[in-house]
C-alpha cells in the first residue's frame, strides 16, 4: 500500500488514520493515530509518502521502512512524551542529559581541526550562553568535560572538567532556564526534540532544543551537527582523501537539513493546528483583530490596547500565545480585517506599538510576533519574564487570571511582586 490508500475518519471529536476500517496504530502498536485536528492527521498521512511502499503489521502499525517521518515522531511522542507516566523521562531530557551533551566540548587537537570544530559549534553554544548566562554555561561545560574524560579514564581523571553524579546534577540549577523554556513547549515541539535527539544517537539534546525553540536556524543546526565529535571525525579525520571527505560532508549535511526541516515542519504544522483548537486559558487567548472593532467596523484604539494588555499579562504570568484574527468561537476572521495594505505593514504596526508601549528589549527577547500565512492570522508568542523584570502598559501591571487579563491595584502589585520573589528564592534553594 501507499500513503494515498489510507483514509481519515472522524470518531467522536477526533480524527483517526485508517486503512479501510482498520485503525492505524503507532509504531509501538499501542495507540491509535488520532487527534482533534484533522490537519495533523493529514500531515502525518501525507508525509508517509517519503517512505515509499508501506506494509501493515499484525499489530496494525505501519512498517515505514525506518525512514524518519512524521509518523515516527508522533509515535514516539505518544509513548515517550505525553502522559504523566512520562514526566520522569521528560525531566531527564533537559535536567540530566545535557551533562553528557557533545555540543558542549570539542575533542580535536591542533590546527586546522580544533578551530574548524570550534567554529561549527560556536553559534549553538553562544545561544546557550544567552539563555543560561556565562557562569552557568561554564559549570555546564565543566560537567560535560568531566563526563568525557571520565569515560576515557574509567572515572580516574576528569581532565579539565569536574565530576558530578547524576542525582547531584539534577539538583543543580544549571539548566533551570532551559527547563522553563522546554516546559512551555507543546507536546509536538517536545516530540520533535525527542525525535531529533534519537536521530543524533542521543549525543546531544541541546542542539534539537535550540532548533525547535527557534533559538537557531536550520543552517546553524546543520553546522553544529557536522561539528559534533562523531560526525566531525567521520568527515574530516577518517576520510581517506578530499573526494571522500566532500562526499561524506554532503551526506551528513543533507541528513542534517532533512531531519531538522522535517522536525521543525512537524512542530510548526501541528502547533498551527493546535492554536486553533485550544480553549482560552491562562496561556492562550484569541483576539478578533488588532485595530478594527468588528462590531462597528471602525478603527478603534481600544482593540490595540487589548492586544498589548494580553501580551503584558502573559509576560508577567506564565507566558503564552495570543492568536489574532480569530474570534472567541475559534472562527478564523483573518488579519485582513484590520485593513492594512500588506501583512508586512500589519506586523510593523504591531511591533511598533509593542516597542513604544511595552519595550524594545522585551520585543527582542521575550515577545515573538509572526504571521501564519496559510490561515492569515497573527501569532504573538510570549515568554515568561524572569523575576527581576516586570512588564507594564501605561503604568499598569497586568497578569493572567484564568482566560483573561487582570489589572493589579498598587497594593496588589506590591503583594504580587513579593510573592513572585519568594517563590523564586524557594526555587533557588
Amino acid at each position: 500500500m501507499f500513503f494515498y490508500d489510507l483514509n481519515i475518519e472522524k470518531e467522536n471529536s477526533e480524527y483517526v488514520l485508517k486503512l479501510e476500517n482498520i485503525s492505524i496504530l503507532t509504531a509501538q502498536g499501542k495507540n491509535k493515530i488520532k487527534h482533534k485536528s484533522k490537519k495533523i492527521i493529514e500531515f502525518i498521512k501525507n508525509d508517509l509518502d517519503r517512505c515509499g511502499e508501506l506494509k501493515l503489521k499484525k499489530n496494525n502499525s505501519i512498517n515505514f521502512n525506518n525512514i524518519f517521518c512524521a509518523y515516527a515522531i508522533f509515535s514516539d511522542q505518544i509513548t515517550q512524551i505525553e502522559g504523566s507516566e512520562n514526566m520522569e523521562y521528560q525531566n531527564k531530557l533537559i535536567n540530566l542529559y545535557p551533562k553528557y551533551d557533545h555540543l558542549l566540548y570539542r575533542s580535536t587537537n591542533g590546527p586546522p581541526f580544533e578551530l574548524d570544530q570550534e567554529v561549527r559549534l560556536r553559534n549553538a553554544n553562544n545561544k546557550i550562553i544567552e539563555i543560561i548566562g556565562k557562569n552557568e554555561y561554564e559549570k555546564l561545560t565543566s560537567y560535560a568535560w568531566g563526563e568525557y574524560y571520565g569515560n576515557m579514564t574509567n572515572g580516574e581523571d576528569p581532565g579539565p572538567g569536574k565530576f558530578i553524579s547524576d542525582q547531584d546534577f539534577i539538583n543543580t540549577k544549571v539548566t533551570k532556564k532551559i527547563f522553563e523554556i522546554f516546559n512551555g513547549l507543546s507536546n509536538e515541539e517536545k516530540g520533535s526534540i525527542n525525535a531529533l535527539y534519537s536521530m543524533l544517537g542521543n549525543c546531544s539534546i541541546l542542539l534539537p532544543f535550540l532548533l525547535i525553540s527557534k533559538k537557531i536556524t536550520v543552517s546553524e543546526y546543520a553546522q553544529a551537527y557536522i561539528g559534533l565529535n562523531n560526525n566531525f571525525y567521520y568527515v574530516f579525520i577518517d576520510a581517506k582523501n578530499k573526494k571522500e571527505e566532500n562526499k561524506r560532508y554532503q551526506e551528513l549535511s543533507d541528513r542534517a537539513y532533512s531531519d531538522a526541516s522535517l522536525a521543525l515542519d512537524y512542530a510548526e504544522h501541528t502547533n498551527e493546528a493546535n492554536l486553533l483548537t485550544k480553549d482560552e486559558s491562562v496561556i492562550h487567548e484569541y483576539k478578533s483583530s488588532l485595530r478594527v472593532n468588528i462590531r462597528t467596523n471602525q478603527i478603534d484604539e481600544k482593540m490595540t490596547y487589548e492586544v498589548l494588555r494580553a501580551i503584558v499579562a502573559f509576560l508577567n504570568t506564565k507566558g503564552g500565545t495570543l492568536v489574532i484574527g480569530v474570534d472567541d468561537d475559534k472562527k478564523i476572521i483573518g488579519i485582513q480585517i484590520d485593513r492594512f495594505k500588506s501583512n508586512d505593514e500589519w506586523l510593523r504596526f504591531l511591533k511598533d506599538k509593542v516597542l513604544k508601549q511595552i519595550g524594545g528589549e522585551l520585543l527582542e527577547n521575550y515577545i515573538h510576533p509572526e504571521i501564519l500565512s496559510k490561515e492569515n492570522i497573527g501569532i504573538v508568542k510570549c515568554e515568561k519574564l524572569p523575576v527581576e523584570k516586570t512588564a507594564s502598559l501605561n503604568g499598569n501591571i497586568y497578569i493572567r487570571q484564568g482566560p483573561s487579563s487582570k489589572a493589579l491595584s498598587p497594593q496588589e502589585a506590591v503583594d504580587w511582586a513579593n510573592i513572585r520573589k519568594l517563590k523564586d528564592n524557594r526555587a533557588k534553594n
